[in-house]
């Protein structure tokens, strides 16, 4: 793989896996003993996935295609084709259902600074934040420990 590329990849690797920690440890700690200190840590953790969580999953993914692409011996690997099974299900995870459940939270904050009661919908986010984006980390994990042991998943053709 060509250093740059290597060097995105990397980089939007740590981006991505990083700002998903900070925003699950920021969500576990919230400080939600009034609505409007909640409503500031809310903000936040949207910000980190917004600014730096999500545009480092897409621009990972674009540098995971432009990788396979750029070594024609990527094709035929099995553990590349995992690799990128693996990427599609973190992208589905991330996109669809973490992302989704941080802005669903960030404006039941905001309902709460009003007055409205948001108990059980906030509930119903934060566990599908919590524990989709424990997923995430968990099968970035397996697409690291792909990425440096490359087996050969399977029978070789010889």
């Amino acid at each position: 793989m060509k250093p740059l590329l290597k060097f995105v990849q990397l980089l939007s690797a740590i981006g991505f896996a990083g700002g998903l920690a900070v925003s699950m440890l920021l969500a576990a700690t919230v400080d939600d003993s009034t609505s409007t200190s909640f409503a500031a840590w809310r903000r936040a953790i949207s910000a980190v996935a917004s600014t730096v969580t999500v545009p480092s999953l897409v621009l990972l993914l674009a540098s995971g295609m432009m990788a396979v692409a750029s070594q024609p011996a990527f094709f035929a690997a099995r553990w590349v084709r995992v690799k990128a099974l693996i990427g599609a299900l973190v992208a589905g995870l991330a996109l669809l259902v973490v992302q989704p459940a941080i802005s669903r939270m960030d404006g039941l904050a905001r309902m709460a600074v009003e007055g409205r009661p948001v108990l059980q919908p906030a509930s119903f986010a934060l566990n599908g934040e919590l524990i989709g984006g424990a997923a995430c980390l968990v099968l970035c994990l397996a697409a690291v420990a792909l990425a440096v042991w490359r087996p050969a998943l399977g029978r070789r053709d010889d």
